[in-house]
């Protein structure tokens, strides 16, 4: 089997990558989800300060999220139509919204680091489930983001409102605009049968990750492995991310990763 970032790898990116979706700001949690949210840019400072205080060499972000249109918004369009709207003819792009995304992008030129997008929210079943808007959209999300990205993740969570067989639909859809590897972000490993690799949500909410044993999570993740047969990124475990907790449980996969190669990617920091 070929990993999936063979060519990121062979441009000189470091697997496991090391990644932190959470971060602190302010004794808050936050997420990198919200990078590219029109709401959220006064924290990129501090989100791209921590990013380098933990030694995290990619990240991952939302392109389009319409859960709640006054919170954490990331849409390229005037006005920050749904996806119902863009197809019923608000669909002209936001130039400057465009732009804004290019500057905070331009750090993932680095062939070192990696920026993995997540198209889509899992919780915005009017959006995943929008097949006609995936046709129109995911072209331009493709040729704008190939650039700086070295892969992709086509929705968070996504069987909460994808079935495996739309989400193979939608991995089709993007083969046709990048030869990127395309992965899925679910908390269960039963995903599309096409993905190169699979971003793994542990099975508790990660806000209660410091109840949770560095031998449970290890115990999890070997389940994953053995009933998954891809890649596997391991992603979301505990919000509070600095914790002694949280770091004790990364040490701990990270040591466990030294033996098992499918492991591409890991929370941090150590």
């Amino acid at each position: 089997m070929n990993h999936p970032f063979t060519i990121a790898k062979s441009n000189g990116l470091e697997f496991p990558l090391r990644t932190s979706l959470f971060w602190q700001h302010n004794g808050k949690a936050r997420s990198t989800w919200d990078y590219l949210a029109q709401d959220a840019a006064a924290y990129n400072p501090a989100l791209s300060a921590k990013q380098a205080e933990y030694n995290c060499n990619a990240m991952t972000s939302m392109i389009y999220n319409m859960v709640d249109p006054f919170r954490a918004v990331a849409n390229p369009f005037v006005g920050k139509p749904t996806a119902k709207a863009v197809m019923a003819g608000m669909d002209k792009w936001d130039l400057d919204e465009c732009a804004r995304w290019v500057k905070l992008l331009q750090p993932f030129t680095d062939p070192r680091l990696a920026f993995i997008p997540c198209i889509f929210c899992g919780d915005d079943a009017e959006t995943t489930r929008n097949e006609a808007f995936q046709e129109y959209v995911l072209p331009a999300f493709c040729l704008g983001l190939n650039q700086f990205s070295k892969g992709y993740i086509i929705s968070s969570e996504a069987s909460k409102s994808m079935g495996i067989a739309l989400q193979e639909r939608m991995i089709e859809r993007m083969r046709k605009h990048t030869k990127l590897p395309i992965g899925v972000h679910n908390q269960g490993w039963q995903i599309a049968g096409n993905a190169d690799f699979l971003c793994y949500e542990f099975s508790w909410h990660p806000s209660t990750g410091n109840n949770r044993s560095v031998a449970e999570v290890i115990a999890e993740a070997k389940k994953v492995l053995a009933s998954y047969p891809g890649y596997v990124w391991f992603q979301e475990i505990n919000t509070d991310n600095e914790s002694n907790m949280a770091r004790e449980q990364a040490r701990a996969l990270r040591e466990f990763a030294k033996t098992e190669p499918r492991i591409i990617g890991l929370p941090g920091p150590m």
